[in-house]
């Protein structure tokens, strides 16, 4: 009998605070559903911000792409300078060894 005295009082108890525990009962299914879900999505939030991550370096990758292909530009006409000086040289080469020719083959 003292049981079905306890079970009553437990009854009573519900019936006396029914939103009270009705709000205890929500609040913990909302904290183990966070719980749950925090679980669930936690993989997901790593694999964006690892794809961020690869974007991020994907993007620097071209950037420096642009800015070498800008350099290689340059190092290009600078090769091209140079080549064009060194023939200009190599006409004045020439034309220098020609007059000393001359001037070697006058005095003889």
């Amino acid at each position: 009998m003292k049981n079905v005295r306890g079970n009553n009082s437990f009854i009573n108890y519900i019936k006396s605070n029914t939103l009270t525990i009705t709000i205890q009962v929500v609040g913990f299914i909302v904290i183990v559903l966070n719980l749950w879900l925090s679980t669930k999505l936690a993989p997901l939030a790593q694999n964006i911000d690892s794809l961020t991550r690869k974007a991020d370096a994907l993007e620097r990758k071209v950037d420096n792409q642009s800015t070498l292909i800008e350099h290689v530009d340059v190092i290009q006409q600078q090769v091209t300078d140079i080549k064009t000086n060194l023939d200009d040289l190599k006409d004045t080469q020439t034309r220098m060894d020609e007059k000393i020719d001359r001037i070697l083959l006058v005095g003889r």
